[in-house]
């Protein structure tokens, strides 16, 4: 699993439970998603042994460089969750927590046509 730190799988489950859940499993989503309310961060954890849509580590990875870039995000790869019981380690990644409520499609085509993306459908 390269240079990426691994997280001793105890220390990472105690440290998820302290936190909040924001998702659950069943619903599809590329991640499981926690608030850390200390650090006021949203961890997510990949799905065991996937990498979200596109499904390779390389294409989550250039995926994450450039929503930083062009959206001025701040996911941060953390390192590597074995949990137990999986048969696959998972991918820990944080970002910054923003409060606020749903963008409207409105909101969210005039945001991204202000940074240069033309609607398609």
């Amino acid at each position: 699993m390269g240079a990426l730190p691994g997280i001793e799988p105890r220390r990472l489950v105690v440290g998820l439970r302290e936190t909040r859940r924001l998702t659950c499993r069943e619903h599809g989503q590329e991640h499981e998603v926690f608030f850390d309310a200390q650090t006021q961060r949203v961890v997510k954890l990949t799905k065991p042994g996937l990498y979200g849509a596109r499904g390779s580590l390389q294409e989550y990875l250039r995926q994450a460089d450039y929503a930083n870039r062009k959206f001025h995000d701040d996911l941060m790869i953390e390192g590597w969750g074995w949990m137990p019981g999986e048969e696959a380690a998972r991918l820990v990644v944080s970002q910054t927590w923003y409060a606020g409520r749903l963008s409207t499609e409105q909101e969210i085509t005039a945001y991204m046509e202000m940074l240069g993306f033309a609607a398609i459908f």
